[in-house]
């Protein structure tokens, strides 16, 4: 086996063995009562499927019920919170509410769920001289790494790393690696979510307890890890497995693109067990139910809509159709609409992609308790006597049904945001929802001329935390420089002069020092994102998620930000890696809302200057350091050779600045806390990570050209893919021999930092850390 292949036949194997149904039955090990209910929800599943399949035009509970299956089936929420919300549904009589549940639970325990259309993952790979590896391909790759990981968790990471590994060097597109993330994060919580449902059924068994009871006591106590948030702690344990797949995973992928095989064309994605008939019946229960919008399925249908629409060859009923699933607002809503659709050709993949936008948004609403029209909520008094809110009011196009649920929401969303910032004080803000905010494309508003918040019901849910940030901005203006309607941060940094001496903006400067961009912003996006305002209310949003997530909390109401990768349909971005923002905000909390002792040294250990940076970041400070670019037209062997060198030195700087904070993360840890294991693993990873930048810093000069049979012969000397004889000029021929140097010299460049990459035994330990303390 070569060297390439290894990795990817044993990832494949591992995916054959998964996709094999050699899996533990649900019912092995349970109680009789428990097997027959069981079956009895299989059974019902049946005969919902072969009523949805007759001629006739099946009934609202039968739609109903098929409409919850195929949300489980698409992943659409956490399972449990599924089921949860199965039990309590109004539409369905009490028999049907039971034998639905245990239809889901079965499905759950079997790992029946987050099914995943292989056509999300198509387009992925850059050819790089070879072919372009299909969907199906890197779907099967994804859930065979967290298949053979003891903890799905460690399969997630590694599918990061990979992923971002192999598009650093030029394997994958630049977008893939996202993409790629919301897979794994939902084969991860299929994994979990099984896992989860075993274990219930068990305890079920030796306690005697009701199964569904025992379900809906333990998303009470928030005790199913498929519900735990994505920021919660990993175990060094997990850490090093993840960071030992990580590297055969990016070879994997790298093995898919550059061999040359038969293409075995892209799978067809599984037929929905929603029929169209049944999806129009769906429609109408959906219409009469009422559900109030998600903004994780409103912004995903919209977020596609230019996509849905562009596809060629589309007829005038279809067009229609996807006019009307861009504008579905509940999950329910979304898998009829989806079912109606018509993929138009085999690479229509918008659907699919916000169908997994959708999934993958709705997890930080995992914790959420139930609610359907009918049932109550505080009312406007209660709100503003609780925490002395100026007002709560809705515009009248708002229904009276929705607004229990929007005063519900904003109840639970002050009350977790004051857990972690207790000095936070909202009395007098008024709160107003309106489906038609004064800005367009806003997802909500802070208006600091009327000290409100304008929160469309469309996309609310998810906001609330950026917009309190804002109106505590505002209270921290009113209090220091006594203006009403401005915020303070942007005050502070208006002239020149305050800049220079007004403490606040002296802090700012370090809290947006940091600040990264997504690639291609527009000017609009970036003046807005470097906004201090702005930048004030997203480090208060990761604040508070990742405050919540140390006690085991989870608020999507608060925020949609899941972690550094998956950050959300709002603007934030992940912390700056040098931890100084993190220090630069918690010194401005100390002043406008101090935080508990706790929770402020809990963050400056995560996330100030002091932090040990965990293996995603250590990736990113390589990954995403800048190189500098050299686009010189004409081709000019001379100058392009000046910028090669720089460009290499910069990864080797970047390469030496990962392996300090190794470094520093080993003579930080507390005793007992020091894995030399996870060093090691670590220090492998920032190698990997360079060697595979040096590559993509090649791969790129040379597609810059636009010579293709330049970039195969790099391909070639690279990685040793079986292509032929080319014909290149020999300048070309010499550049592409100095590029290949470039790369060597990378991966053979002798650390520069003495201390780097020593080696810890006993007690010496101590001795390298003081002298890297400048202490010994």
């Amino acid at each position: 086996m070569s060297k390439l292949s290894r990795p990817l036949g044993l990832l494949l194997l591992a995916g054959a063995w998964a996709l094999s149904g050699c899996t533990r039955a649900p019912e092995s090990g349970v109680g009789t009562n428990v097997r027959g209910q069981l079956a009895e929800g299989r059974e019902a599943t049946s005969q919902w499927n072969a009523a949805a399949r007759r001629d006739a035009t099946p009934d609202a509970e039968t739609a109903i019920a098929l409409g919850y299956l195929e949300r489980l089936r698409l992943g659409l929420g956490s399972p449990f919170r599924l089921v949860d919300f199965a039990l309590r549904d109004p539409r369905l009589a009490d028999t049907t509410r039971t034998r639905l549940a245990w239809a889901l639970l079965g499905r759950i325990a079997a790992g029946q769920a987050y099914e995943i259309d292989p056509i999300t993952m198509e387009g992925a790979s850059e050819p790089a001289g070879g072919r372009r590896a299909r969907g199906n391909e890197h779907v099967r790759l994804i859930q065979a790494a967290i298949r053979e990981s003891s903890d799905p968790r460690a399969g997630e990471l590694a599918v990061r790393l990979g992923y971002a590994l192999a598009a650093a060097e030029g394997v994958l597109t630049p977008h893939t690696p996202r993409v790629a993330a919301r897979v794994a994060a939902l084969t991860r919580d299929r994994e979990l979510a099984r896992a989860d449902a075993r274990a219930l059924l068990d305890s079920a068994r030796v306690s005697g307890t009701d199964a569904l009871v025992l379900l809906r006591q333990l998303r009470a106590k928030r005790a199913f890890r498929v519900e735990a948030p994505a920021l919660a702690p990993m175990p060094n344990t997990v850490e090093r497995q993840a960071l030992e797949l990580a590297p055969r995973l990016a070879g994997a992928l790298r093995e898919l693109t550059l061999r040359n095989r038969p293409d075995d064309g892209l799978l067809p994605a599984r037929a929905s067990l929603i029929t169209p008939r049944t999806a129009l019946v769906l429609l109408g229960a959906a219409d009469s139910l009422g559900m109030p919008p998600l903004a994780p399925v409103t912004v995903a249908a919209r977020g596609y809509y230019q996509e849905l629409l562009s596809a060629s060859g589309i007829g005038e009923e279809e067009l229609v159709r996807r006019r009307a699933f861009s504008h579905a607002s509940s999950e329910e809503e979304l898998v009829a609409r989806h079912a109606l659709l018509t993929r138009v050709h085999p690479l229509d993949g918008a659907p699919a992609l916000a169908m997994l936008w959708a999934a993958a948004g709705l997890r930080p609403l995992a914790q959420e308790e139930v609610w359907f029209p009918g049932q109550g909520g505080p009312s406007n008094r209660e709100l503003m006597e609780r925490f002395g809110l100026g007002g709560v009011s809705f515009a009248e196009t708002v229904p009276a049904a929705w607004r229990p649920y929007y005063r519900r929401m904003l109840e639970i969303a002050i009350a977790d945001m004051q857990l972690v910032l207790p000095a936070l004080d909202v009395r007098g803000l008024r709160v107003h929802f309106d489906p038609a905010p004064r800005q367009e494309g806003t997802l909500a508003l802070h208006d600091p001329q009327k000290r409100r918040l304008i929160l469309p019901p469309t996309s609310a849910v998810g906001t609330i935390a950026h917009e309190i940030a804002h109106d505590l901005d505002w209270q921290v203006a009113l209090r220091r420089y006594h203006v009403r309607g401005d915020y303070a941060t942007d005050r502070a940094t208006r002239t020149a002069r305050s800049r220079a001496s007004d403490p606040l903006a002296l802090r700012l400067q370090d809290l947006y020092a940091g600040v990264t961009l997504p690639a291609g912003a527009s000017e609009r996006t970036a003046a807005h994102a470097r906004r201090p305002a702005e930048v004030f209310a997203r480090n208060i949003d990761w604040f508070v998620t990742a405050a919540l997530a140390s006690q085991g909390r989870m608020n999507g109401y608060l925020s949609s930000v899941q972690d550094e990768l998956l950050t959300g349909y709002g603007t934030v971005r992940p912390p700056e890696l040098s931890g100084t923002a993190g220090d630069a905000l918690i010194r401005i909390l100390d002043v406008v809302a101090p935080v508990y002792p706790d929770t402020r040294s809990w963050f400056l250990t995560h996330y100030g200057t002091g932090r040990g940076l965990r293996s995603y970041d250590l990736a990113r400070r390589v990954l995403e350091a800048e190189v500098p670019a050299t686009r010189n037209e004409p081709f000019a062997p001379e100058r392009w050779q000046l910028g090669e060198r720089s460009a290499f030195a910069s990864v080797v700087s970047a390469r030496d600045a990962g392996l300090r904070a190794v470094d520093d993360w080993t003579c930080r840890a507390p005793g007992g806390a020091y894995d030399e294991q996870l060093e090691a693993a670590r220090r492998r990873l920032v190698l990997e990570a360079a060697n595979a930048r040096a590559r993509g810093v090649a791969l790129d000069r040379v597609r810059q050209l636009g010579d293709a049979e330049a970039d195969r012969w790099l391909v070639r000397e690279l990685y040793g893919a079986p292509f032929g004889t080319m014909d290149l000029s020999l300048e070309m021929s010499d550049f592409v021999a100095q590029l290949v140097e470039g790369v060597r010299r990378v991966e053979q460049a002798p650390v520069t930092d003495a201390q780097s990459g020593f080696v810890l035994r006993g007690g010496l330990v101590g001795d390298v850390c003081a002298l890297r303390q400048g202490t010994g």
